[in-house]
């Protein structure tokens, strides 16, 4: 029977037992142990057993700045421009004017930020208290009750790291509507009904009760980086090193050797000089520093499919305008943008929600009850980035031809071009439909015919 196969009976003997002694996806050989007992990769096990402590992650954030920059980065770039808000009364009351200088008031921006931050580096994320005023205080036994409909205006913002706050999350019940989510929060040891509260935290794990500090992800890297530092940083004092040689130096005591080589230390420079007999000499001997840029560069590479983000951001270079061929970070970006539609947007909408239907906040006095009721809203991310001008130059061009052809053709009509392409402008020109008609229609390509003559006027006789 071949190495490593089972017999029918081994099979069954085995049926019930919930591990294996040997793996049967990958080869096995018995002389060499490959696959086996002895084989040093078949015995690698995840080392997940001891989760980084909250104190630990903020340490080694405080004094790497890689770290620092992998865990700020994504959290900066959410918020960094920030979002446009849209609504039917904008143009007689501007509301969305006042939408966002309310968020502004409780300085969301930052809150969010912060929030995220506080996710990406603690197992257990972050989260961000509601405070607001209502008809009645907000005390300590009113914050275990649900958010009151009747708000009259969102106070402030409060965002807490992981050592403020215990979480409770509905686990144990898969078919229950509010499985995954928070049912008991406490900040020291405060009760705090969950709709006051926004929780963020990166990778939950209902099985394991926490999240996946970034930290924790980078670690490896991060001390091969600093490692590799220190060890430059050691070489650059060891490049150049002067010997000298002289049958002198035998007859001297340590302390006499020691302040020979400080003294020819002090006075050598690149215009000293040097006097030698014939039986001394005098060189220098100078390090070789090939390999060491491939090694940071390995080093970088693994750091930033870790990070999972490119090496240019985690060097700290924020790029507001990118060309198309750089697909590392336009990459990052959408991904950006996925975190932000995903987990940031719930956030801004409940905030927009309650900014709007505050009985004492800026839009009822605006506009009324009934018309913040009646309000229709929306928002949306600014872009993070712009193409580069010259590229944008040719991405309008061709686009302009591609819908002069779908007009000419039928395809499309001036209107839904217009729909397409200028849907923000707030005002479009009436005779603007009929100019694009006579641009595009492949009839009024040749010059207009000119004007009528007109008749010459009369002059009057003089007297």
């Amino acid at each position: 029977m071949p190495a490593g196969r089972k017999s029918k009976a081994q099979d069954k003997k085995l049926a019930g037992k919930t591990t294996l002694k040997h793996r049967y996806d990958s080869f096995f050989e018995g002389s060499t142990g490959r696959g086996g007992k002895r084989d040093k990769v078949h015995n690698i096990r995840p080392g997940l057993e001891d989760r980084i402590h909250p104190q630990t992650a903020r340490l080694f954030y405080r004094t790497n700045g890689f770290i620092q920059n992998i865990v700020d980065s994504p959290a900066e770039d959410s918020t960094r421009e920030w979002i446009k808000v849209k609504t039917n009364r904008d143009d007689d009351k501007n509301v969305n004017k006042i939408i966002l200088d309310e968020l502004d008031r409780v300085e969301s921006r930052e809150a969010i930020r912060k929030l995220v931050s506080y996710s990406r580096l603690y197992n257990k994320g972050g989260a961000m208290f509601l405070g607001i005023k209502a008809t009645a205080a907000q005390t300590a036994t009113i914050l275990k009750d649900p958010l009151p409909d009747q708000i009259r205006s969102l106070d402030y913002l409060n965002v807490m790291s992981e050592s403020k706050f215990q979480i409770q999350v509905e686990r144990d019940r898969p078919l229950h509507p509010g499985f995954g989510r928070a049912k008991r929060f406490q900040a020291q040891g405060q009760t705090v009904h969950p709709s006051r509260i926004f929780w963020l935290v990166n990778n939950y794990n209902e099985d394991d009760d926490i999240g996946v500090s970034i930290v924790q992800n980078i670690l490896d890297a991060i001390k091969a980086q600093d490692s590799a530092l220190w060890s430059a940083n050691q070489f650059v004092f060891e490049m150049a090193i002067k010997v000298f040689k002289s049958p002198l130096v035998k007859d001297l005591n340590p302390s006499e050797i020691f302040e020979a080589v400080e003294d020819m230390s002090r006075v050598l420079s690149s215009q000293a000089m040097i006097g030698l007999a014939d039986d001394e000499t005098f060189e220098k001997v100078t390090g070789n520093i090939q390999g060491i840029k491939e090694v940071f560069d390995f080093i970088f590479e693994n750091l930033a499919g870790l990070a999972k983000m490119p090496k240019s951001r985690i060097m700290g270079n924020a790029q507001g305008v990118i060309t198309a061929g750089q697909y590392d970070i336009i990459n990052y970006y959408e991904s950006v943008r996925r975190f932000q539609n995903n987990q940031i947007k719930p956030i801004i909408n409940k905030l927009i929600s309650i900014v709007i239907k505050a009985t004492k906040g800026k839009i009822v006095e605006a506009i009324g009850i009934e018309g913040a009721n009646s309000l229709d809203w929306s928002f949306e991310f600014n872009p993070l980035w712009v193409p580069d001008p010259k590229e944008q130059s040719e991405i309008d061009n061709k686009n302009a031809l591609t819908d002069q052809i779908y007009i000419t053709t039928g395809v499309l009509t001036v209107e839904e071009v217009r729909n397409k392409r200028f849907n923000d402008l707030k005002e479009f020109d009436k005779n603007l439909g009929a100019d694009l008609e006579k641009i595009s229609s492949p009839l009024n390509l040749e010059a207009p015919p000119n004007p009528p003559e007109e008749a010459p006027k009369e002059t009057p006789a003089l007297a």
